[in-house]
C-alpha cells in the first residue's frame, strides 16, 4: 500500500510540473491577447463593438482567474448596454456579474443581479434568447442556494435550468444541471442518488469531449466516494480530476480544483498519511487565496487544522482555526457592505430610469402626430408580444408544476416502501419472539427426558454387570424393572409434550411466513397459536379462554389470523396487564351466522384512555416508545383485517374495565 501511495504522489508531482509549464505558456499568450483587445477597445467607435470586445476580455480574465478585472469589465458592459438599451446584452452581463459576486462570496449582491437579469429575460421578444438567459439565471441561482446550504431550493432551480437546457437541446447545460444536483444530494447524504446523477453527467461530458467539465465530474465522483468512506476509489477519481483541472481549469473550474485538493487531503488524513494530507490542504489553500474562493478556502483551512491537530502541531492547528473563523466573519462583513452597495446601485438605476422615462415622454410627444395608424400598429405589436410572453409563462409554470408533482410522487413512493419494510420487520420481530419463547419452553421437557434416559442407561449397565457376575438377586431385578418403567414413562410423557409444542410452533411459524389460503379448524388453530405463545405469561397468573365451536372450519389465511391473535395478546400483556395486575383474563369468542364470522377478543386490563382510543390503529403511534414500542402492532392488525381478510374491525374500551376488539369477517 505504501508503494501505491508513493507511486500516486510521484505521478501527481510530474503532472503538476507539466501542467505548470503548460499553464505558464497559456497565461503569457492570454496576456498578449488581452493587451491586443484593450488597444482595440480604445480605438472602437461604436458601443456595440465595445461590448463585443469587453465580452472577449471577460472570457480571458475568467480563464486567468482575474476576478477583479472581470468584475470591472462586467460593470462597464452593463453601463454601455443600458445606454444603448440593448436588453439582450444587459441581461447576460447582469447574470455574469451575479456569478462573479457569488464566486467571491457576496451572496446578497449575487441574488440581486440574478433577479434583475431574470426580470429582463421575461421582457425579451426572442424565445430562444429568453430561454437561454433563463437557463443561465436559474443555474446561477441554484449555485447560490447551494453555497447558502439550502439544498432543496437549489435542486429546484437546477432542475428548472435543466428543463430549459432540454428545450434548447443544450447537452452541456443538461450535464451541468445533473452534476450540480448530484452535489446537493451528496450534501444531503443521499450518496447513491448522487453517484447516479454524477455518472449521468460524466457520460454526457465525455461524449462532448469537454476536458474541463470531465475533470469537474471526476472530482465530484471522487468527493462522493470519500464521503462514503471509500478512500482508495475516491483518490483514484480525484487524481484524474486534478490532472485535468491543472491544465484546463478556468473561472469556476478553480473551485473544483480547490475542492479536489481538499477532499484528497481528507482521504489521506483518514488513511493515516498526514504528510500528504497536509500537502494537499496547503495546495487547496494556495488556489483559494489566488482566486479569492472564500468558501473553498475555509474548507481547506478547517481540513489543515484537523491534520495539524492529529500531528500534534497544536499552535499551527490553532492558527488555521482562527483563519477559518476570521474568514467567516469577513464574509459576514462583506455581505453588510454589499447590501449598502446594492442600495446605492438601486438608487442610481432609479435615477437613470427616471431620466430615460422623461426622454421617452418627450419623444412620444414629438411623434404623436404620426396618427392613429402608428398607434394601432404599436398596440397590435404589444398585444402580440404579450400573448407570447403569456404562453411562455404558462409553459414555465407547467414545467414547474410537473417537476413538483414528480418530486411529490417520488417522496410518496419512498414513504410507502419504508412503511412496508417496517411492517415486515415488525412481523419478523414477532416471529423471533415466538421462536425464543418456544425454545425456552422446550428446554424443560427435553431436559427431563434426557435425565430419565441417562439414568436408565446407568441402571442398565449395572444390571448387565450383575447378570454376568452371576449374583443377580430377585430384588435387584424388580428394582431395575421399576426404574425402567418409571424412566420410560417420564421420557415418553416429556417427549410428547415437546412434540406438541413443536407441532404448534411449526404450523404457526409456517403460516406467519407464508401467504397461502387453506381450510383450518378454527378452534384447534387458535389453541395451537395460544400454546406457542404461553411462554410469554408462564411466570404470571394470566390465562386465556377460548369460546369457539369445535367443528367450525374456515377457508382463510391462517398466517393473518395467527398474526392478529399474537398482536392482541402481546398488546394485552404489555399495555393492559403490565404494572396493573398479575391475574389477567384474555377471552376469544367466535360466533358464526349465515354471512359472516365474528371474532371478539377482550381483556380485563387497565383499558385505553379516551384521547388515545381514536388513534389506536394509526401507524407509529405508541404509548410505550421508551420501552421499545414501534407503534405498528395495531396498524398491522387493521391492515390484515381490512385488506388481507376483507373484513371490519372496531375497538371499544373504558379505563379500568378492559378493552374489546370486534372483528367481522365475510364467509
Amino acid at each position: 500500500m505504501q508503494q501505491d501511495v508513493k507511486y500516486h504522489y510521484c505521478r501527481r508531482i510530474i503532472v503538476m510540473w507539466l501542467a505548470g509549464i503548460f499553464s505558464s505558456v497559456l497565461t503569457q499568450a492570454q496576456t498578449a491577447k488581452i493587451d491586443s483587445l484593450k488597444r482595440a477597445y480604445c480605438q472602437a467607435q461604436h458601443d456595440t463593438t465595445r461590448i463585443l470586445l469587453l465580452r472577449k476580455m471577460n472570457r480571458y480574465y475568467w480563464n486567468n482567474g482575474q476576478l477583479d478585472s472581470a468584475l470591472q469589465a462586467h460593470r462597464t458592459s452593463v453601463i454601455i448596454a443600458e445606454k444603448i438599451e440593448d436588453k439582450r446584452w444587459l441581461g447576460s452581463q447582469l447574470c455574469a456579474l451575479g456569478a462573479n459576486f457569488c464566486l467571491r462570496g457576496y451572496y446578497d449582491s449575487a441574488y440581486t443581479y440574478q433577479q434583475q437579469s431574470l426580470s429582463i429575460a421575461k421582457k425579451l421578444n426572442d424565445n430562444n434568447l429568453q430561454r437561454r438567459l433563463q437557463r443561465g439565471v436559474y443555474a446561477e441561482l441554484g449555485t447560490l442556494y447551494t453555497r447558502l446550504e439550502q439544498y432543496e431550493k437549489s435542486m429546484y432551480y437546477k432542475r428548472l435550468s435543466g428543463h430549459f437546457a432540454s428545450i434548447l437541446n443544450d447537452s452541456l447545460g443538461i450535464a451541468w444541471s445533473l452534476a450540480n444536483i448530484a452535489g446537493d444530494l451528496c450534501a444531503l447524504k443521499r450518496y447513491d442518488s448522487a453517484l447516479y446523477y454524477s455518472f449521468r453527467a460524466f457520460v454526457i461530458r465525455k461524449k462532448l469531449r469537454d476536458s474541463l467539465n470531465i475533470g469537474r465530474s471526476l472530482g465530484g465522483i471522487g468527493e462522493i466516494y470519500v464521503l462514503q468512506g471509500n478512500f482508495q476509489e475516491g483518490l483514484r477519481y480525484l487524481d484524474s480530476a486534478i490532472s485535468l483541472l491543472l491544465v484546463f481549469a478556468k473561472n469556476a473550474g478553480y473551485v473544483n480544483l480547490a475542492r479536489a485538493y481538499c477532499f484528497s487531503g481528507i482521504a489521506y488524513h483518514h488513511m493515516g498519511n498526514l504528510q500528504l494530507a497536509e500537502s494537499f490542504a496547503l495546495k487547496g489553500i494556495a488556489v483559494g487565496q489566488r482566486y479569492e474562493l472564500r468558501n473553498e478556502l475555509r474548507m481547506n483551512y478547517e481540513n489543515l487544522a484537523e491534520t495539524y491537530a492529529d500531528m500534534k502541531k497544536y499552535s499551527e492547528a490553532w492558527k488555521y482555526i482562527q483563519l477559518s473563523n476570521a474568514l467567516k466573519d469577513s464574509i459576514l462583513s462583506s455581505k453588510i457592505q454589499q447590501n449598502i452597495s446594492v442600495m446605492e446601485i438601486a438608487r442610481q438605476t432609479e435615477e437613470q430610469e427616471r431620466a430615460l422615462e422623461e426622454e421617452r415622454r418627450v419623444r412620444n410627444v414629438a411623434f404623436s402626430g404620426l396618427g392613429v395608424i402608428c398607434l394601432i400598429a404599436v398596440c397590435l405589436g404589444w398585444l402580440y408580444r404579450a400573448k407570447h410572453r403569456a404562453n411562455d409563462e404558462i409553459s414555465r409554470q407547467a414545467a414547474e408544476i410537473q417537476l413538483k408533482n414528480t418530486e411529490l410522487h417520488e417522496s410518496l413512493e419512498t414513504l410507502r416502501r419504508t412503511q412496508n419494510q417496517l411492517v415486515q420487520a415488525e412481523k419478523m420481530a414477532s416471529l423471533g419472539t415466538l421462536v425464543a419463547g418456544v425454545a425456552h419452553e422446550l428446554n424443560t421437557p427435553i431436559g427431563v427426558a434426557v435425565t430419565a434416559a441417562s439414568t436408565l442407561q446407568v441402571r442398565t449397565h449395572e444390571f448387565v454387570k450383575r447378570y454376568h457376575e452371576g449374583g443377580l438377586k430377585k430384588s435387584e431385578l424388580e428394582a431395575y424393572v421399576q426404574t425402567a418403567h418409571t424412566g420410560a414413562d417420564l421420557t415418553l410423557r416429556n417427549l410428547e409434550r415437546a412434540a406438541h409444542l413443536i407441532q404448534s410452533f411449526k404450523q404457526v411459524a409456517v403460516d406467519q411466513t407464508s401467504d397461502q389460503q387453506r381450510v383450518i379448524n378454527l378452534r384447534q388453530y387458535l389453541e395451537g397459536v395460544i400454546t406457542s405463545l404461553e411462554p410469554k405469561w408462564k411466570t404470571t397468573h394470566h390465562r386465556v379462554e377460548i369460546d369457539c365451536d369445535e367443528t367450525l372450519e374456515l377457508e382463510t389465511y391462517p398466517g393473518a389470523i395467527a398474526q392478529i391473535i399474537t398482536n392482541f395478546i402481546t398488546n394485552s400483556l404489555l399495555h393492559g396487564f403490565e404494572g396493573y395486575r398479575e391475574d389477567g383474563l384474555m377471552r376469544i369468542v367466535v360466533e358464526r351466522d349465515r354471512e359472516s364470522i365474528t371474532i371478539e377478543y377482550s381483556d380485563n386490563g387497565r383499558g385505553v384512555p379516551p384521547d388515545v382510543l381514536p388513534r389506536i390503529f394509526d401507524p407509529f403511534f405508541t404509548t410505550k416508545q421508551a420501552q421499545g414500542g414501534t407503534g405498528l402492532g395495531m396498524h398491522i392488525v387493521f391492515n390484515l383485517v381490512t385488506q388481507k381478510l376483507g373484513g371490519e374491525i372496531r375497538c371499544e374500551s373504558e379505563v379500568g374495565k378492559g378493552t374489546l376488539f370486534t372483528i367481522q369477517l365475510p364467509l
